[in-house]
């Protein structure tokens, strides 16, 4: 396969001949799951002919972006996780798993979510807009969130300063089914949004929380986010945070 000389990074996913999956990307990492292989490298190194079949112009494409969103991709493909926009049909799950996570917070004490906020109502407005989207393994709704795109009005009065001021991807209602915590989804999650974003051409990423859910706050720190500065929803603070994604 012929390797022009450049800066510039490429991802691709091969399936060849022999069922094994090839992911080349950034960095020299070998991932085994199951009889998936992904194989991962600086495209400018030559991979040995013996390993894959010649390659097709399609196989290929660029990524203006190396974010950890390829890497749970690679893992969810095993997993049978999808991320996916919600339907109707899917408010019964994704209410269920929102009442899970209101009762945990009013266990924790936390004033979060104990308002009647959010409800079925929130959940079908979020699918109408398109805005809905689930964490599924199988045909099991095991996360859900609301994702969109320059649309969040209540950002504009920051009390703080925001790392950028142009577009933006915000996520509001992270909630993980109760079956399925202390796996890393809510990491998962947040991955899936990033690629959402890139996929948009949007460097962006902010979110906020409230002050006393110190579990949001931990995994924002760890996902790169910055705490900016307060913003205000129904006459409460909250925290809000950016993430910068990289460009290529």
């Amino acid at each position: 396969m012929p390797v022009n000389n450049t800066k510039h990074h490429f991802w691709f996913v091969y399936q060849s001949n022999s069922g094994l999956r090839y992911t080349i990307e950034q960095q020299k990492i070998f991932l085994y799951f199951g009889f998936q292989l992904a194989f991962v490298a600086r495209l400018s190194i030559l991979i040995p002919a013996q390993q894959q079949s010649p390659l097709t112009k399609g196989d290929y494409c660029k990524l203006s972006s190396l974010t950890s969103g390829l890497y749970y991709r690679l893992i969810s493909e095993r997993m049978n996780d999808q991320f996916r926009k919600a339907t109707e049909t899917d408010i019964p799950q994704i209410w269920e798993i929102l009442q899970g996570a209101i009762a945990r917070r009013k266990a924790d004490g936390s004033k979060q979510w104990q308002d009647g906020y959010p409800n079925p109502d929130v959940i079908k407005k979020d699918i109408e807009k398109g805005a809905g989207y689930v964490l599924t393994e199988k045909d099991t709704i095991t996360g859900y969130t609301a994702i969109l795109i320059n649309d969040e009005p209540a950002y504009a009065d920051i009390e703080g300063k925001w790392l950028t001021n142009g577009d933006f991807v915000v996520f509001h209602r992270v909630a993980i089914s109760a079956q399925h915590l202390g796996k890393g989804l809510a990491k998962k999650m947040f991955a899936f949004i990033e690629e959402f974003a890139l996929s948009h051409e949007i460097y962006s990423v902010k979110a906020d929380t409230n002050f006393d859910n110190p579990a949001m706050m931990n995994i924002f720190e760890k996902c790169g986010y910055v705490l900016c500065g307060e913003v205000y929803f129904r006459g409460a603070a909250r925290k809000a945070y950016e993430k910068v994604l990289a460009k290529n």
